[in-house]
């Protein structure tokens, strides 16, 4: 694959169209700084991908569009393509050929396109892979690329060698299996959860669901009941409610008719109210208008007396007005006066002035002639100074180079003793080094052993620790098991607590009694059921037999007896059974001894042996019950089936006969069979499994705990052996780290003393060439000694002359200055006469001006008199104006007063008659009041009876979901003609029991438990093949590993040893290498490089000069190169920091990679500029646009 060519449109400074071709070899970019070379590699690094505004200069991406510059205004579109030829084989080539085009829009819009068409991004990347080039590849270095790749981190540092391995395709691949193996993972653990929760779920539904599809049954039978209930009291209302929308319909007409009347009698009357608010209006004008009237005479009045005051106050300031122009008048010929004084003194001046004038011009013409001859001999002075200054130089130059020389002399002498000390401390440290080389391997050899014996300790550790994990987290499952049991036993247990809680299975009067009789006064135990105990194997015949003696209460005394027989008979809750603590044993028990039975059975029933034994036999009575309830229960025997029973009657009747299966026959022959109905639980039953439940829980709570201490004290364990583990392996680190330092030091100390040795021979050199410029020193001091005495003795002659011309110069400037003086006298006086003239002539002008002004004002003292005489003839005309208007407002206010007092009789009629009709519109209100009284009485029943009708709406919709008529239009006419409503009481009544004693039900179990069982199903096929996937995402990154390990050894091995040769090129000597931080972690250890350019210490790079460590860098990169060519390559001034001998190494090995590589250029380098095929010049002839101009080299 071969660069083309580069075509850049809107690019940074390219405004226009440029395309750049690339011949094999070297092209060269130059041009002067900010011409935009540079922008070529951005150019070059946006089109193959870069994502980063800061990798491109910039802050942000739409920087790299065109923004104009002082004639053009900024473009909207960059767009950069990239032609490669003889790509035949890659992946989107047409005919060899392949374009690489990126555009960006200023409103943030970007394509990418191959060959013409819109691609991917990710696209572009994999076919630039195949060709080992990419934005931030090895294949372009811009400025400050080489101080990275060296500064970098050494981790940093092997993304070159992974880009030339051809790794980095691996490493992505394996970072996204990675991501797939974490997420695949997390979903598999949150399935397995969901699975275990399911399931348990479903154990519970499975339950559930029987009873709601019981509940549902009943549920549907109320509904019907209910919907006939409605339907027959929505049709009773419906009849109420006519009625009484009639009655109210007719009481609403009377209304309407009473209330139109009294709207007419209150029209008349608000008529009767506009008439008097006019008439008040008009009054109320009226006396306004008259107080306008007396308000305009008063302000007559005022103005009459105001004008007499102007005419008096203008006739005095006339009079003052003509006495201050008579005083003006004779200050005037006083100033006049004065004036023509000052114009003969100023005449005067005019003689003296030409005199002092001759005068000045004699003296100023010798003070030039003396001036002249002053200047003449200071430039003969200042030649004679020159001459002295340049023998003193020369003077001073030569003691100088004496001086120089004489401590060239004594650095000679320090050096070689300095040399000589030196020389005799490199052999001190020649024997040392040796010592400490032997020492150094001694340690790292005990060290390697160490490291051995912690390794295998960390591998036994980690089996351990895995052993510990394991049995942690499966005691940690059997825990999470236990608590989910103890959580469903106790779940059970406070469900059967909250049915006995609510007196669940027995009438209401026995409800009513426990609930409300100790209240009431009443003591009671409880129930029989309470305190009696039966096995499991006889609990449902006990159930048959004491079916009704169970839920008997147990009172203390017949007081209380008493009570609670008043009790449940006020509140009519039905016949209760009850039985006292006082009460004789021998008593019938109630339900049981009234049967018949005989108190004592005969031997001969016992020894039967299809008898089973006494039933009191084998029940459990609690202690403090047993004599009140153990005669009670009667003398029962127990027989196998109802047959036995049967023939035992025949021969024995005078005792009770009961089965295992519930079945009695009495001693009377009444035989009761059917046992408990299937599905109920009986009270025996529910107290047995109510105790069976708090044992379960009692278990399961202790379990639990048990539990939790082993995983408490697993836990513990394992975070011995996390910190052990630790342990054991930071001191692994901390050998392994000390093992490469030892490693470090015997190289190092290796190399110092190869190098130690080198610098005895250099030093014997020195010290030799030392004493050679020793003796050339000795013969240039006594020359210069000989130059210093001969410049000295030119140095007198020179003196003596300037001297003479001193003395000369002294003569001259005395009378100049003689001269000066006298000028500077008669300056000052005649500036003098000058300022007193001046004084004069102002003093006239003042004068002048004074007597304008003194004009001016007498004029204007004259018309202020005239107009103030004005005035008072405008103030007497004005009084005699307003006294006119004075008389004729006093004869208006007279005639509207007399108006205004007829006005107000008239307003005092009206009034009456309105009070009167006022008083008869109350009388009529307070009759349509009482209607509309009777009207809301109508209203107020007709609401009642539609709020007892929305109310039983609400009811049935609160109940059924649907309107009451809506129930009696389902259920049909028939039905609710036969139905009787106190029947549907007692069915609603005792439906509602059947679903109450049903307790609570989950009426979405049904479906919850078909969607569970669904959902389970399909959860166990998403869980087997998240197993599937795990495994082949842990394959796929054991062989991603695999092939990565062995593509960056061999690429490692191979890139370091041309590194060790290419360096050895560069730098004329010296040795390099390159090194693993940690060759056991292959694929993420960092590379250190090393490097000793000749006659240096081996060290690290950030050690070394600028250009020793741009040298290193094109080392590597040439390294590279050799390994791994890429089919171009971009150097953007990396030959700045080299001077002309490193330029031409660096220039003769650039050509020799030129055979298989392009090579494009940016430099300021001519050495580097002749070796190019071709040459690009990058000007700016427009400000802010860059061009581009060609010229081929060969």
């Amino acid at each position: 694959m071969r660069l083309a060519s580069l075509q850049i449109s809107g690019f940074k400074s390219f405004g226009d169209r440029t395309e750049i071709t690339f011949p094999a070899g070297i092209t060269a970019i130059v041009g002067p700084n900010g011409c935009g070379k540079s922008n070529i590699g951005d150019a070059l690094n946006w089109v193959l991908g870069e994502q980063s505004p800061k990798m491109l200069r910039g802050k942000q991406m739409v920087d790299v569009i065109f923004n104009g510059s002082e004639r053009r205004k900024p473009l909207g579109m960059a767009e950069v393509t990239l032609r490669f030829e003889e790509a035949e084989g890659l992946e989107g080539a047409e005919q060899g050929r392949i374009a690489i085009t990126r555009r960006l829009f200023r409103s943030g819009e970007s394509d990418y396109l191959v060959n013409g068409k819109r691609a991917r991004l990710k696209d572009i990347q994999q076919f630039l892979e195949q060709g080992h080039v990419g934005a931030r590849s090895y294949a372009t270095i811009e400025q400050g690329r080489i101080d990275q790749i060296l500064n970098a981190k050494p981790k940093e540092r092997r993304v070159l060698i992974e880009d030339a391995a051809g790794i980095s395709g691996y490493k992505h691949k394996r970072r996204l299996a990675e991501l797939k193996l974490d997420a695949t993972h997390a979903n598999l653990l949150r399935v397995n959860d969901i699975i275990v929760e399911v399931e348990r779920q479903i154990r519970s539904l499975k339950r559930q669901a029987g009873k709601a599809r019981r509940y549902r049954a009943l549920r549907e039978d109320l509904r019907l009941q209910q919907k006939i209930h409605f339907g027959l009291r929505a049709m009773e209302l419906d009849r109420n409610l006519g009625a009484l929308r009639d009655a109210e319909k007719r009481v609403s007409d009377v209304e309407t008719e009473a209330a139109a009347g009294l709207g007419r009698r209150e029209v008349t009357l608000i008529d009767e109210r506009a008439v008097l608010d006019a008439a008040n209006q008009t009054s109320k004008e009226r006396a306004e208008h008259l107080h306008q009237l007396e308000l305009a005479a008063d302000r007559a009045e005022n103005q009459v007396r105001a004008c007499v005051e102007k005419i008096e106050e203008c006739q005095r300031a006339a009079l003052l007005r003509d006495a201050e122009a008579e005083r003006l008048q004779e200050s005037r010929a006083e100033r006049q006066q004065q004036s023509n004084d000052r114009q003969v003194e100023v005449a005067s001046f005019a003689e003296r002035f030409d005199k002092l004038d001759r005068r000045f011009e004699v003296q100023q013409a010798a003070l030039v002639e003396a001036e002249r001859c002053w200047t003449t001999a200071r430039e003969e002075l200042e030649e004679q100074r020159r001459s002295q200054f340049d023998s003193m130089k020369r003077a001073a130059e030569h003691r100088n180079r004496r001086t120089t020389t004489e401590e060239a002399l004594q650095r000679n002498s320090a050096q070689a003793e300095r040399l000589r000390q030196e020389r005799d401390s490199a052999r001190d440290d020649l024997t040392r080094l040796h010592g400490d080389a032997a020492r150094l391997e001694h340690e790292r050899d005990e060290l390697a052993g160490r490291i051995a014996g912690l390794r295998g300790a960390v591998l036994e550790g980690d089996q351990q620790l895995k052993a510990a994990r394991t049995e942690l987290e499966q005691a940690s499952e059997k825990l999470t098991e236990g608590r989910e049991c103890e959580k469903a036993i106790v779940g059970r247990l406070h469900a059967l607590e909250d049915v006995a809680t609510r007196f669940a299975g027995v009438s209401d009067g026995v409800r009513m009694l426990l609930a409300e009789g100790p209240a009431a006064g009443v003591r009671m135990r409880g129930v029989v059921a309470d305190f009696v105990r039966a096995g499991a194997e006889i609990e449902s015949a006990a159930e048959g037999y004491l079916g009704t003696f169970l839920p008997t209460v147990i009172l203390e005394d017949d007081s209380d007896l008493e009570l609670a027989t008043r009790l449940l008979r006020d509140a009519g809750a039905g016949r209760t059974s009850l039985v006292s603590c006082s009460q004789p044993v021998g008593a019938p028990a109630v339900g049981v001894r009234m049967n018949g039975g005989a108190d004592k059975i005969p031997d001969a029933v016992l020894a039967d042996p299809r008898v089973q034994g006494r039933l009191r036999d084998q029940l459990d009575l609690i202690t403090s019950m047993n004599g009140v309830l153990a005669e009670r229960v009667g003398d029962t025997v127990i027989v196998d089936g109802l047959k036995t029973a049967l023939e035992l009657h025949r021969s024995y009747s005078g005792v009770d006969y009961l089965t295992r299966d519930g079945d009695v026959v009495y001693a009377s022959g009444v035989v009761a069979t059917g046992g408990v109905k299937q599905g109920n639980q009986g009270l025996l039953a529910h107290r047995r499994r109510m105790e069976e439940s708090r044992t379960e829980a009692s278990v399961a709570r202790e379990s639990v705990r048990k539990l939790q201490r082993e995983v408490d004290q697993l836990r513990k364990e394992h975070l011995a052996l996390e910190a052990s583990d630790r342990g054991r392996r930071e001191e692994l680190g901390a050998c392994e780290q000390r093992h490469v330092e030892l490693e470090l030091q015997t190289r190092h100390a290796s190399d110092e003393h190869e190098r130690t040795g080198k610098r005895d021979s250099v030093l014997a050199n020195e010290i030799a060439g030392l004493a050679e410029e020793r003796e050339q020193l000795s013969a240039d001091l006594a020359t210069f000694t000989d130059a210093v005495e001969a410049v000295e003795r030119e140095h007198s002659e020179i003196e003596r002359r300037c001297s003479e011309r001193n003395e000369r110069l002294a003569g001259s400037e005395a009378e100049a200055r003689r001269l000066s003086d006298v000028v500077s006298n008669l300056r000052a006086d005649r500036a003098g006469l000058t300022e007193r003239r001046d004084a004069m002539e102002q003093e006239a002008g003042r004068i002048a001006e004074a007597l304008t002004e003194l004009d001016n004002r007498v004029e204007a003292l004259r018309l202020e008199a005239g107009v103030a005489q004005q005035r008072g003839e405008q103030a007497a005309e004005l009084k005699t104006k307003t006294e006119r208007e004075l008389i004729g407002y006093l004869a208006e206010r007279e005639a509207l007063e007399r108006a205004t007092q007829e006005m107000e009789r008239e307003i005092g009629g009206r009034r009456q008659q309105l009070v009167a009709a006022e008083n008869e519109l109350r009388e009529v209100r307070a009759d349509l009041e009482k209607l509309r009284e009777t009207t809301r009485q109508t209203e107020l029943d007709r609401t009642r009876a539609e709020a007892d009708r929305t109310h039983l709406d609400e009811i049935c919709d609160r109940e059924l979901g649907i309107h009451a008529a809506v129930a009696a239009e389902q259920v049909g006419a028939e039905a609710l003609a036969d139905a009787d409503a106190d029947a549907l009481s007692v069915a609603i009544e005792e439906l509602q029991g059947k679903i109450e004693r049903l307790g609570p039900v989950n009426m979405t179990a049904i479906e919850e438990f078909s969607d569970l069982e669904e959902r389970h199903d399909f959860l166990s096929s998403q869980k087997q093949d998240l197993e599937d996937a795990t495994a082949k995402l842990r394959d796929t990154i054991r062989r991603i590993n695999r092939t990565s390990r062995e593509r960056f050894t061999a690429a490692f091995e191979a890139i370091r040893s041309s590194y060790q040769e290419v360096f050895q090129v560069l730098f004329n000597g010296g040795r390099a290498d390159l090194i693993l931080e940690d060759e056991q972690d292959v694929l993420e250890c960092g590379i250190e490089i090393m490097a000793q350019p000749p006659g240096k210490r081996l060290g690290s790079v950030q050690l070394m000069s600028g250009g020793e460590k741009a040298l290193s860098a094109i080392a590597l990169l040439f390294a590279i190169f050799r390994y791994q060519p890429s089919p171009f390559c971009l150097l953007d001034e990396v030959d700045a920091p080299l001077d002309d001998s490193n330029i031409g190494r660096f220039m003769r090995l650039l050509c020799e990679y030129a055979k298989q590589t392009q090579f494009i250029v940016v430099t300021h380098n001519k050495l580097s500029m002749e070796m190019a095929n071709l040459l690009y010049g990058v000007t700016m002839e427009e400000p802010g646009v860059s061009k581009i101009m060609s010229l081929s080299m060969e």
